[in-house]
This record gives structure tokens, sequence and C-alpha cells, in this order.
């Protein structure tokens, strides 16, 4: 009998399809089940995958560190009547996945077949085949399978096959390849509980039973183990649960799914019902991602994506700390030993004693590997991970067995990144492997988790310094910029180390612990907070003032996850964060405002939203008593994003925040963990005052504003939507303009009372001025009303409108004309100029294929330029090509879209092509863009130039044209 818990989550992730390749390639789109720590996973046939039928997909494994499919399935059952030798070919099955158990069942010729995975310890998954007849019969019965080969060697002659007693065996040699590590000792093992014969045949083996299965209406069963092992040691351990899984699967089916039953429990518990499929997720996310001891490690840990070729193998510390939150939802053991794993490769001795790597492996660092990066750390989460896991178990020892540790990276942090011992940290690099400012300065920005984002450009006066001890000893770099987001993360650690300092007895280090995280949320409240902005910045070193520049990002969000900010300033932080315009996109929490110049919805670093950002500001509302705005970034952020909520695709690393596709990967784990976090307690959360207000305008082009000449007007509607249970009344919408605007409401924007679910729907019209300055101007929204319980509420948002210049005449280099947008993929867009590096005005003369030009636009990969032509153009040319200062390398993509629609593109252009000439007809639109993409290979190397842009344009009226 199944749990019901279990049950009821039928194919809360897609875990069907078949590999076609031994290398899953960068990002696998296939989720195969991974259970218990496991190195190995298991699929399940797509209706079509006919090579597959009979079998589970695969199975996925771990190369030490890097993941591979060893075959499209490797164990595939066949049926036989054994006495007229005719074969039932299976048809496609039914297939289910739920948490811990994979099932299939196929009919033909009046037979049932029921195969069911799951698993049964770390490195052993076991089948258990089901098989009955309408009539009875006697079944010949066999399996078969065939490796999957990787391309090229080493790896390429990694495997081999062998016959055994009880099955068949998968041999590694060993190996020290690209993406491929084997020691020569690991094994893959199919044992079966019945006597059978195995012959092989270079990479197909065939496995038969060595009687004749007797078969009738009560079902007859077959039982085997498959078990991935990487030593003599592992295999020796595992085997009483391996033949207790042959000797009795019904009892090793029951202690998995009442393992599954407890997870989605505890999980459970305290989250309102409608999200309980998304918390199942999220826990199957988890799950499939934690790898047991192994290698280097005695304790198991969670990696940050199964099926990401450089994210399956490694460990970070701020994705564990996290992953840890995440996992004492529903494992506080896990979380446990997600955190005991980090500590483990703690630096115990040296200048770097206490220091957290980047990321470590599978592998020693000594035997080479691919995870294991000691030139910086990521932020300090330690301490907050450690009090959430004790406040779901209450135990002692682990505080007691952890807290030296915390000790001695908190030392660390102040000692290596603090370069003016002020008590404010930086962001920076290790003494011993930077050895350069350019080295140094791009470990600071890896250091901060966020990479690439625009407070991390080198231009501007950012630059990478020395910290030296008392003596003169170089012991590390810093940035000369105090980050808000580190320096707020190290507040909340230092609360969290003063809680668990008291529980241990250590009053005086709790009171220590206590006093610098005062210290820290002083110097936040007054050198980093903007009041003109209402927002908190990264500082310059020495200055004491925010560094406005890079402009908001969600780094400044963080005070309020560390409880730093004032209650004016958490709320004046809570505006941003709900306005459309700036963090509320339509999944919300882009790492930069949708207003900043370099956001780009789809971009890694600068426009795609991470959900743990979201789980930091959830939390950081709810200590503010704004939970009824953490339920509206959480509510958006679970209706937006694709697949989240009701659908089978798995929880991805990051989400377009302006379409809500996922991108980079999926099964990611500080996603899944940030879910579960934020989950907790909505059951029993006040739903009176939730309530929202949205804004709908025609926008100029698809992502842009809502544009409009000076003097014109234009339209917009606002909707304030009851989305609470009981009613709210008195409600008054108001729309608040620049100095001199006109703004009417054409229908009603008062209501006396709205029930649960209804709306007001108002129409606006619009008109700035004439002689308004072209740009993009903010018209504030809000909405006040009175929820059943007496409380006044307000709900904001915002309308960007960009007034937009006279259009140009004639004939007009782009280079020369102002822009409504600019993005670009690595500084500014230049003009007439390549781009060159990160700072303004440092390219070089446009030069393609050796040919130099005087107009035009240098670019990056990935890079928007859009224009405003006013339906008066009819022609835009370029000469386009990367430019000659890259050498050889790089790949882009060129494309011209008139209102969004592509109307020219260039295909992939490359290093060493010459430069293409672009045409493309634009006749009648509004708005032209000139976009360029990195070609789908990363976008190192990608300058990418414009050369002559010039559009064609009449000089009188706008042409006259029809659309499609």
């Amino acid at each position: 009998m199944i749990p019901a818990a279990v049950g009821a989550f039928a194919d809360v992730i897609d875990r069907t399809g078949t590999p076609t390749a031994a290398e899953p390639g960068y990002a696998s789109r296939l989720s195969p089940l991974v259970d218990q720590g496991s190195y190995h996973g298991h699929g399940l046939p797509a209706e079509g995958d006919a090579d597959s039928y009979g079998g589970f997909t695969g199975p996925w494994y771990m190369a030490q560190e890097y993941p591979w499919w060893m075959s499209k399935a490797f164990t595939r059952i066949q049926l036989k009547d054994a006495e007229t030798g005719d074969v039932l070919a299976l048809p496609a099955p039914e297939t289910h996945a739920y948490p811990g158990r994979l099932t299939q069942r196929y009919v033909v010729g009046g037979v049932t077949l029921d195969l069911t995975l799951r698993f049964t310890a770390q490195h052993t998954s076991f089948v258990v085949a089901d098989v009955k007849s309408d009539v009875p019969r006697r079944l010949t019965v066999s399996w078969t399978g065939e490796l999957l080969r990787p391309a090229a060697e080493p790896q390429k002659s990694a495997t081999s096959l062998a016959a055994s007693r009880t099955g068949v065996e998968v041999l590694f040699k060993q190996t020290k390849g690209a993406n491929f590590y084997a020691d020569g000792t690991e094994r893959y093992v199919v044992t079966h509980a019945d006597a059978v014969t195995t012959t092989v045949s270079g990479d197909s083996y065939t496995t038969t039973r060595r009687d004749a299965l007797a078969v009738s209406a009560k079902p007859s069963r077959l039982v085997w183990t498959e078990s991935f092992t990487f030593d003599d040691e592992e295999r020796a351990a595992g085997r009483a649960a391996e033949q207790a899984a042959l000797d009795k699967p019904q009892e090793a089916a029951k202690r998995t799914d009442d393992r599954w039953k407890d997870y989605i429990r505890r999980a459970t518990a305290g989250v309102a019902p409608e999200y309980h499929r998304v918390a199942v997720k999220g826990i199957e996310t988890l799950v499939g991602n934690w790898r047991g001891p192994g290698g280097q490690f005695e304790h198991g840990g969670i990696v940050p994506s199964m099926s990401h070729r450089y994210y399956a193998g490694g460990y970070w510390p701020w994705d564990s700390f996290k992953e840890a939150v995440g996992a004492s939802t529903f494992s506080p053991d896990l979380a446990k030993s997600v955190v005991r794993a980090q500590f483990e490769k703690q630096i115990t001795s040296g200048n770097e004693a206490g220091m957290l790597p980047d990321v470590v492996g599978y592998r020693d660092p000594a035997t080479g590997t691919g995870h294991s990066n000691l030139r910086n750390t990521k932020p300090p989460l330690a301490g907050w991970a450690v009090w959430e896991i004790f406040e779901k178990d209450r135990d002692k020892a682990f505080l007691e067995e952890i807290y030296p540790k915390l000790v001695a990276e908190h030392a660390w942090w102040l000692r290596n990144r603090d370069h003016d011992r002020n008590g404010v940290l930086e962001y920076g690099g290790t003494a011993t492997h930077n050895k350069t400012v350019e080295d140094a300065r791009l470990s600071a920005a890896w250091e901060s988790g966020m990479d690439d984002l625009p407070r991390f450009d080198f231009g501007d006066g950012l630059e990478a310094l020395k910290n030296v001890d008392e003596d003169g000893n170089h012991v590390g770099w810093s940035l000369n910029q105090e980050s808000v987001d580190l320096n707020a993360f190290m507040a909340r650690n230092d609360r969290s180390l003063a809680q668990i300092a008291e529980i241990l007895g250590k009053s005086s280090e709790a009171e220590s612990f206590s006093a610098q995280a005062a210290g820290l949320d002083h110097a936040i409240r007054t050198t980093m907070w903007d009041p003109d902005s209402g927002y908190f910045y990264d500082t310059r070193l020495g200055t004491g003032k925010p560094l406005l520049g890079p402009g908001k990002g969600v780094e400044g969000l963080v005070p309020l996850f560390s409880g730093t900010a004032s209650q004016q300033q958490a709320e004046s932080v809570r505006e941003a964060l709900l306005d459309p315009t700036q963090f509320f996109t339509h999944v919300p929490l882009p790492p930069v405002s949708a207003e900043a110049p370099s956001y780009d919805p789809d971009s890694y670093t600068r426009g795609s939203a991470w959900p743990d950002q979201v789980a930091f500001a959830v939390d950081g509302l709810r200590r503010y008593g704004l939970s009824n705005d953490a339920n509206r970034l959480r509510t958006k952020l679970f209706a937006n994003a694709d697949g989240l909520l009701d659908g089978d695709e798995p929880i991805w690393e990051k989400y377009d925040s302006a379409t809500g596709a996922g991108n980079n990967t999926g099964n990611f784990s500080w996603s899944a963990a940030g879910i579960l976090d934020m989950l907790q307690g909505t059951r029993t959360e006040t739903r009176a005052t939730t309530t929202d207000l949205s804004i709908t305008a025609a926008p100029a082009y698809p992502g842009g504003p809502v544009a409009v000449p000076a003097g014109a007007t234009t339209g917009t509607t606002t909707t304030f939507t009851n989305t609470g249970r009981p009613a709210v009344r008195d409600v008054r919408v108001r729309v608040t303009p620049p100095a001199g605007w006109t703004v009417t409401a054409l229908t009603s924007k008062d209501r006396t009372k709205i029930p649960s679910g209804g709306t007001l729907t108002t129409d606006w019209e619009i008109t700035p001025p004439a002689g308004t300055e072209p740009g993009r101007y903010r018209l504030r929204t809000h909405a006040d009303h009175t929820a059943a319980d007496g409380t006044s509420h307000r709900v904001t948002s915002a309308l960007v409108v960009q007034v937009v210049p006279d259009p140009p005449r004639g004939s007009a280099y782009l280079s020369d004309l102002t822009w409504t947008r600019a993005t670009n993929g690595w500084g500014p867009v230049e003009r007439d100029a390549s781009v060159g590096d990160a700072g303004a005005g440092d390219g070089g003369p446009l030069t393609i294929g050796g040919r130099t030009f005087a107009k035009g636009l240098g670019t990056h990969a990935s890079s928007e330029i859009v224009v405003y032509t006013g339906g008066r153009c009819t022609t835009f040319t370029s000469t386009v090509g990367l430019d000659d200062e890259t050498g050889d390398v790089g790949s882009v993509a060129f494309e011209v879209r008139a209102d969004g629609r592509e109307v020219a593109a260039s295909g992939t252009v490359r290093g060493t092509d010459a430069g293409r000439e672009l045409t493309a007809d634009v006749t009648g639109a509004q708005f032209v863009s000139l976009v360029v993409g990195d070609a789908g290979d990363g976008r190192n190397s990608d300058h990418a130039d414009w050369a002559d842009a010039t559009l064609t344009c009449s000089d009188g009226a706008a042409a006259a044209t029809e659309r499609p």
C-alpha cells in the first residue's frame, strides 16, 4: 500500500526522456530520479522512445565530479512466450514519477507488466517487476542493454562490460580526462534475485532467467538491484542493503515510501494546501542533488544542479548554506550533513585559517579536480544556516560541534577582508591565489556570488587593494568598495552567532557578536543609504557615500533580511521591490532594477530573477511586519515562473523576468531551498489585506515603456484586485504625475466595497506638457483601502512613460541620435568607437576584417539599442562584424527588429569573418531595435560592431503603411 502522502504527488517533475549521447552537454533537459545521496539515477521512457521500452532510461551517473549517461536504457526487460517463442513486443507504457519512486505499466497480449524502481541505499536502486496474465502461461524473461560511449578519448575507452554469475557489470579503467574521472575501481553492477545467465558482445549484453516464469492472474515477481560504487569498501558496506532488497523487496519499498512520507509531512506542515505540490517539487529537487559521502568527503552535501555539467559535482558555501536551510524543512539530519561537508574543507592553518573555499569537489586538488577554487570564498551565511537548523530540532550538540568553526570563519573575514580596519567588510581575494590586481578584482566579483553585476564593472574608480597585517605581510585583497549585501549578511551572521553563543552559555561572546552586528547596522543605515532614492547601495572605501552610478540592485534588499534597516528605510525599499518599473517585474526581483540601463530580462546577472533573492526579500519584509507585501512577491513568483506552481517543469536556477521562462539550468538547489523556506507558515497567514494594483498599457515595443511625444496624450489602465478573502472598503486609486503633466481618470477611481476576487478598473489619459525633455518618467500610482478589521492599507505601483524625441529625418547615423534604450553585455555602448574595455570612451576605432569605419556603434553581446523612428523611416543599413580588437575569437548574431518584429538577421558571425552587409525594411515602424546575441556559446570576446549604422527617413510626416 503506497502512503497517500507519496502517491498523491504524481509527476511533479517530468522525468521522461531518453538520452541520445553519453555526454549530457552543458545543461541537460532530462531529470532522472536520484535518491539517498546516490551518484546514479534513472528516468522514464517517453512515448515514442521505443529503444528504451521495458527499461528505466539511463542510468545517469557521476564520473566522480561530472555527469554522464551510461546507456539509453541499460536494463530492458523482454518477454517471450516460452511455448511458441513469440516475442511480446512492449507498447508505449503508462508511466509515472512519484516522490522516490518510478513506475511503468505495459499491457500486451493479455499480459500486464508493472515495473517499479526505488532506491534502497546510497549506492543501490532496485526494480520490482510484477507480471500477470489473463490465462496461465510460461514466459521466457531476458534483459538487454548497450553502453553509450563518449565521443572522445580517454573517456571513450573508460568503460567495458563483463558477465557475472548474478547479472552484468560495467567496469571502469583509470581515467583522467576532460569532465571525466575514474580511479579504475568503480563498478556498475546489476544483480538478479533469480538464477540467470549472461552473454556479452562488445558493448551489448543479454541476461536470461534460467527458468521460464510461470504467470497467471496472480502476479509473479522479479527483483533486481543496480549498484554504482566507487571502490571495494563502498561495495562491501552496501551488500547488506542490496541483499535485503532482493530478499524482501516489500520491506525495502516500505522503508523508502515511509521516508518520503516523512519528508512530505515535515515540509508541508504549516504550508497552505495550494502550495503542497511546489513544496514537494522543492524536496525532490534537493534530494536529487544530494550526494552522499564519497571521495574526499565523510559527509554528504547538496550540489547546485544534477543537470548542469559544472554544477553537478561541487559544493559552494553560500549554495550549501541556503540548501541546508531548505533541507531543514524536511530533514534536519540532511541539513546538518550539508553544513558538515562544507566545514570539512575549512582551511585550518596559515593566513587563510578559517576560510571556506569557493568550491570543493569529490577529488582532492592534489590529484586533479575540476571543482577547487581557493582564490575567494562566498558571502557569510553559515551562522544563519546553523541557527535555522537548530530551530527545527533543538540539537544543542550540533551547535557545540560547529560553533568553533563558525567563530574561525568569522575571524577570517575580519582579518582578511577589512582594508581600513573600520569593521566594515569588502569583497576580495586571497593573497596566495591572486597574483595581479586584475585577478583580485575578478575574484572579488565572484566572491559576491553575483558575478558581473554592474556594481562590479571594472571602471569608474573600482580597484583592488592589497590588505596587510600589522607586520606588513600581504594577507589578502579587497575592493575599494564596501558592499551592502556582504555587510548585511555579516550582521545577520553575527546575530546568529550571538544566539548560538547564548545557548552554549558563552554570554560574553554573545555580547561581542551582538555589538558587532549593531556596529554594522549603524554603518549600513548611515553610509549606505541614499534618502533621495530611498534605497541601499555599496559605498566607495573611505567616502562614506553610496555609489549611485550602477543603479539599484537586489543587494539593496539584504538589510531587510538582516534586520539592519530602520522601519522607515524598510518601507522605502519595499516600494522599490513592489514597483513594476523597478523590481516587481513579471517574475520579480531581477538582479538590477528594470529601469537601469544595463537591465536585460534574459541576462544571467542583469535581468533574470533568482528565486533565492525572492526568499531573502520575503524573509525581510515579514521581519518588518510587511507580510502582505511578502505575499505579493511570493505569489507573483509562483504565478509567473514557468511550470513552478502547476506544471511539471523542474525548478530553474533563474527565470526571465519579462517572460517567466526558466533559464540556465533546471533542478536547481538554491531556488528549491528558497521556495521551501518562503512557504513556511503560509497556512496561517492573514490574507485579509492581500491586494494587488496592476497597470495595463500598450508598450512602445516588447519589453518597453509607454511612449508619447511631448504635448501628446496616451492612455493606460489600472486594476485594483482584492486577492484576499474578506471584502475591502473605501478603495481610492490615484496616479501622481510629474509637475506640469495632466492625468485624467476617464472611469471611476473610487469604490465603497470590493469583495474577495473583485476588481476596480480605471482608464486614464496622460499628457506630458509641450517641451518636456525626452526620457523616461515614472508616474507613481497607489490604492488606499480599509481592511475588514478596520486597518488602513496602501498598495503601490508605477507607470513608466517614455517621452520620445523628434524622429530622425533624411539619412541619419544611429551614433548621432538619442536612443530610448541601450543595454550592453560589457561596459557602455560606444559611439563611433569599439566597445573596448568596461569603461566609457575606452574603445578604439571601429575595425572589421582590417577595414576601419569612422561612424557606427561598438557593442558587446548581449546588447540592445532602441531608437524612436515614429513611422518616418524606411530602411536601415549597416556593416556588421566582430571588431578586430578581439582577434579571431568570439561569435555573435546580429538582428534588427521593427516594433519587436525581426526584419533582418545576420546568422552567426565569427571573429574570422569579414564584415557583412545588413539591410532591413523598417517602413512604418515606431521603434527600431538593434540586437546582438552571443550565438549560444557565451559572450567572451563578443565585441560586436554596427559600422556605418544608418537610417533612411522621410523629411516630412510619417510614412503611411499597412503593418501586419
